[in-house]
């Protein structure tokens, strides 16, 4: 495989990959297949280097990535589940009254 198809490969897939929803998994995947091979041979980059880059399966290398992505996208942020830890603290101490700090909790 040639460094160059891989590097090809891997800055593809992070430019032109997306979520999408359970259901449209393969064929999003078949779709961004066609795309990428013909983006590479535009580039001079030979199918089968490409495939070889992709370890032989592009449908499946292509899948995981939308899998990836899509999975990427529901996971919070660790800023979003911070806030939400420190709101419900601060919660607590709240309802708990003023020296909440000083008293361990139940």
């Amino acid at each position: 495989m040639s460094e160059r198809a891989r590097e090809f490969l891997e800055k593809w897939k992070l430019e032109h990959v997306e979520p999408v929803a359970d259901g449209k998994r393969l064929r999003e995947a078949v779709r961004l297949v066609l795309m990428c091979r013909d983006d590479a041979t535009c580039a001079g980059i030979p199918p089968h280097e490409l495939r070889t880059a992709a370890q032989n399966d592009m449908i499946r290398n292509m899948l995981a990535a939308v899998d990836a992505a899509t999975h990427l996208r529901d996971e919070p942020e660790p800023e979003i589940l911070l806030t939400a830890w420190q709101t419900v603290r601060d919660a607590a101490r709240v309802s708990r009254g003023p020296n909440a700090a000083a008293t361990p909790a139940a």
